[in-house]
């Protein structure tokens, strides 16, 4: 079955439909804004530990915000690297977007199986992450989470296969609080991006 890209306000009218058994849910979908799948992630604050293994110290300016900034050569030579490689002067996170995030739920060829990808790209080189992905739908709610290493990578894929307990629209989010922790010690959390599809 084709996959079905459906409003905002269509999941909403989907999902009561489904709660309340009334009429068809394909047919409740109305208008609006799609879904978002794709959206930025956002630094919201430091691991300490993280940013002096790798170099890198974390300093409050006078008006109290805080930065990262590198205090080794090799810290220095890689703040050179990036910013080279993305042709900015000054590469450190302070505050704003450090990278984006995804999820996608597709109908799979399966019976009563979703094919789910999630993934991100940061905007320098991760240590780690921690991933809370919720699938919802058909009067039932699950959360994998995934988490790792990451080896200075600066991004991180994975799809995999997720039973439903019948036909149905099934929303799939990530967490607000899934992050990636940077080699600079930025902790970068998710943006929380959903997306829906009818799962046969």
């Amino acid at each position: 079955m084709a996959r079905t890209r459906t409003s905002r306000a269509g999941v909403l009218a989907l999902l009561l439909a489904l709660v309340s058994g009334a009429g068809s849910a394909v047919a409740a979908e109305v208008p609006g804004p799609e879904l978002v799948i794709d959206v930025e992630m956002q630094a919201v604050g430091f691991d300490e530990s993280v940013a002096a293994a790798h170099g890198y110290a974390i300093v409050t300016d006078d008006d109290g915000a805080q930065r990262s900034v590198p205090v080794t050569a090799e810290a220095h030579a890689e703040e050179a690297a990036i910013a080279r490689k993305r042709a900015l002067g000054r590469a450190t996170v302070v505050a704003g977007s450090c990278g984006t995030s995804r999820i996608v739920i597709t109908d799979s060829t399966g019976f009563r199986t979703a094919g789910i990808s999630t993934s991100f790209n940061v905007n320098r080189p991760a240590v780690g992450y921690s991933w809370f992905v919720d699938v919802a739908g058909g009067g039932s709610s699950v959360r994998r989470t995934f988490s790792g290493a990451l080896a200075s990578r600066t991004s991180w894929q994975h799809t995999f296969a997720h039973s439903v307990p019948k036909a149905g629209s099934y929303i799939a989010s990530v967490a607000r609080t899934s992050n990636a922790v940077l080699n600079n010690g930025t902790i970068c959390f998710s943006g929380g991006p959903s997306d829906v599809s009818w799962v046969s």
